[in-house]
């Protein structure tokens, strides 16, 4: 009978797993805004002042999600040994 510890190995995956999820969580919540304001502005009529606070929010959601997609980018950076 041989006999592995597996512990390190089930903590990573389920590193892995919290990792994966709270990323999905952190792209899809500025995705929604950006999607839905756009959605708005495509299918209602609005005055240029809402119009104006729409793309403004629109423009700072894609903004989010630069950032975020940057930070994942420099952690798989730091992952791999190639420190920023």
């Amino acid at each position: 009978m041989v006999y592995r510890d597996i512990t390190k190995e089930y903590e990573v995956d389920h590193m892995k797993s919290e990792f994966v999820s709270t990323v999905s969580h952190e792209l899809r919540t500025p995705l929604a805004s950006v999607l839905g304001f756009t959605e708005l502005m495509l299918n209602k009529p609005l005055k240029p002042e809402r119009q104006t606070k729409y793309l403004q929010t629109i423009y700072n959601e894609a903004n989010r999600l630069t950032a975020v997609i940057n930070n994942i980018l420099d952690v798989q950076k730091m992952v791999l040994g190639k420190q920023i």
